[in-house]
């Protein structure tokens, strides 16, 4: 169906799939914030570094399907990356990446 249709159109189809997926994914929603820190910069000329925090609280407290979810932090991701640029048109990086997660509330 997608090899005879335009890229317009290949790209609406991808989206309305996409969408259509996530809606039957699941039946329930959790709402809350998720402030996050970014930054990036030069260490020398040719050396630079970014640096990423993602923090996301589940804000209201609430009861799907018998089960208690309460008001809690639920994800904690921080990221270091150095990046090294050969030229104008290359650059090699390395990273770290950490992350605790408490999606469904269970640690106490």
């Amino acid at each position: 169906m997608i090899s005879g249709m335009s890229s317009s159109g290949k790209v609406l189809f991808l989206i309305l799939d996409s969408y259509v997926a996530v809606y039957d994914a699941q039946s329930l929603a959790f709402y809350g914030v998720a402030p996050s820190y970014s930054q990036m910069g030069k260490l020398n000329g040719k050396l630079g570094y970014n640096l990423n925090v993602v923090s996301t609280i589940n804000a209201f407290s609430q009861t799907v399907d018998g089960k208690f979810f309460p008001a809690t932090h639920t994800h904690l991701v921080m990221q270091a990356i150095l990046v090294h640029q050969i030229n104008k048109k290359v650059s090699v990086s390395t990273g770290y990446a950490f992350g605790r997660h408490n999606i469904w509330a269970t640690r106490k």
